[in-house]
């Protein structure tokens, strides 16, 4: 018999421009429960935003461990496997906390924050997330990338008329089109990967996926020389700094293994 043992490693950082950090994060491998978060609105409404969100959606899910029996607050979708409906509503509560402090407070009004989740659950992670923030998967010395970015430049990439390097470099690379607390109510994109031994699971915010590309990203992350998952984050995060640092940058890098017992 055997169990996916689950390790992880994680860096945010300030970067060179931004004068606050708006990101937030939860790790957790005891639950198999990974976020981060990227808060938008300017001064204290992205720092707000983004952990109210990530709180918010640990709080549900705290909840639902200890009795998965709880009635989901926004009905069952049909469609959806167990886990996958449970981040869809915990998301969806996230919303509704953001938006409902917002409208409380003025000087609040109009902040948002992306959210990326993972959750390792029966040998499966499940994936939620609204905005640009990332999740991707290394496995076979290569990365792949689990999620689809809601914002503007990426749209036009994927339709074909700006190239990735474009995308990348475009002005208005920043233009989120799906954000957590922005409206009333959000669709959050739910999916679900079968895992395997040694595979590695990277969650970022768009501070490094901004100014490196995926070749940068895959080759630290497999660099042997690298201790740690932390010091691959400290590396990677440095990394971004050096080309520019124009972000926030949080970065949770998350290792799964097969463990016989």
């Amino acid at each position: 018999m055997s169990y996916l043992e689950v390790s992880h490693g994680m860096k945010s950082d300030l970067g060179r421009v931004r004068r606050v950090n708006e990101d937030s994060y939860f790790a957790d491998d005891k639950i198999g429960l990974f976020v981060v978060a990227d808060g938008m609105g300017g001064h204290a409404g992205g720092g707000v935003a983004s952990k109210i969100a990530v709180d918010a959606l640990v709080d549900y899910l705290g909840h639902y461990l200890q009795d998965p029996e709880i009635t989901p607050p926004y009905g069952l979708a049909m469609d959806l496997s167990g886990s996958e409906d449970v981040l869809r509503a915990a998301m969806m509560i996230g919303n509704a906390r953001v938006f409902e402090q917002s409208r409380q407070d003025r000087s609040l009004e109009g902040m948002g924050t992306t959210m990326s989740v993972a959750w390792i659950r029966d040998r499966e992670l499940n994936i939620a997330h609204v905005g640009d923030s990332r999740v991707y998967l290394v496995r076979d010395g290569s990365l792949r990338l689990l999620t689809r970015d809601h914002s503007w430049v990426y749209e036009q990439y994927q339709e074909g008329v700006l190239s990735l390097e474009e995308a990348r470099h475009h002005p208005m690379k920043h233009l989120v089109t799906r954000s957590l607390g922005t409206k009333s109510t959000v669709q959050a994109d739910v999916s679900r990967v079968p895992l395997q031994h040694t595979d590695l699971i990277l969650l970022c915010t768009d501070g490094l996926t901004s100014v490196l590309d995926d070749d940068a990203i895959l080759s630290t992350v497999l660099d042997q020389t690298l201790p740690s998952l932390n010091d691959t984050c400290d590396v990677l995060v440095e990394m971004a700094n050096q080309a520019g640092g124009y972000d926030n940058t949080t970065i949770v890098l998350v290792r799964v293994e097969d463990t016989d017992v």
